[in-house]
């Protein structure tokens, strides 16, 4: 685990609870960066992105992320109803979900409203909704 001004990289700690890990970030305020690739129990059990900012988690509304990598962690979705609390959605400039088990990119990335840079390779995307009312279909 490394924590520096800036960046964390926290990756293929699979013991690693979501609690824990939302916590110890939440309490470094400088992380603009943070690399939780193969930790699949932080977004358990709905293996939704939202799992990382939990509601009403003080230390989950400090995270002010501008690149979440969040490869190799059996997410399924990015569900918009879930996400609508999260205060890093409004700083996330860069996004990876490469390796993950998403069939369907849905509404929740319209609140990524600084997103520049998404990483979907490797998931079983058959549609992709970048905006409401905007499909692609594979």
């Amino acid at each position: 685990m490394v924590f520096s001004a800036g960046c964390s990289i926290i990756a293929d700690n699979p013991r690693l609870s979501g609690d824990d890990l939302v916590a110890a970030v939440g309490r470094v305020l400088t992380v603009t960066k943070l690399d939780v690739s193969a930790i699949p129990a932080v977004f358990r059990p709905t293996f939704d992105v939202a799992q990382l900012f939990p509601p009403h988690s003080a230390a989950a509304a400090g995270l002010r992320l501008e690149k979440l990598v969040a490869a190799r962690n059996r997410i399924r979705t990015v569900d918009a109803a879930n996400l609508s609390t999260a205060a890093a959605v409004s700083t996330l400039r860069s996004l990876d979900l490469s390796g993950n088990e998403m069939t369907t990119l849905g509404d929740g990335l319209s609140l990524f409203r600084r997103l520049e840079h998404l990483r979907v390779d490797d998931n079983r995307l058959t549609r992709l909704t970048l905006w409401p009312g905007t499909t692609f279909r594979g």
